[in-house]
């Protein structure tokens, strides 16, 4: 879970939240400013400041107006994850239910009998062979 608080945010008209992919985590303030975590200057004049995420904690841009913009970013990443939203994951669900439900009348109408349903007929034609005499049980 990742969270991102920014404080202190004025009318600005070019504004982008945070970004996140697999273990980066990018900023961004409207305009070129100096960067700190937690009171350590980190990164020159920009208007992002995108690293490794390793911990929580305090960012912030400040511009030479002593205006400042701060980011709390806190969560759990892992560099083979990514983010699925979730409309994604209910389309990815329904698509499966309506895969299984087409394989299973297909399944069920190749295995379907071919002949009328009911017990077997008899056949009308001879009756059994008669057995050999040489094949009766001697009595005596």
């Amino acid at each position: 879970m990742m969270c991102i608080h920014a404080g202190k945010i004025h009318n600005v008209q070019k504004m982008s939240k945070p970004e996140f992919w697999r273990s980066k985590v990018k900023l961004t303030c409207p305009e070129k400013a100096k960067w700190f975590y937690k009171n350590e200057k980190v990164h020159n004049e920009s208007d992002t400041y995108e690293f490794t995420y390793t911990s929580k904690g305090t960012y912030r841009c400040e511009y030479e107006t002593n205006q400042k913009y701060y980011f709390y970013v806190e969560g759990n990443v892992c560099e083979n994850c990514f983010e699925l939203d979730g409309n994604t994951l209910f389309m990815v669900i329904v698509g499966d239910l309506l895969l299984t439900i087409i394989m299973m009348v297909i399944v069920y109408r190749c295995t379907k009998k071919k002949s009328p349903a009911g017990p077997p007929q008899p056949s009308k034609g001879r009756g059994p062979p008669v057995p050999s005499p040489d094949y009766e049980v001697r009595t005596g």
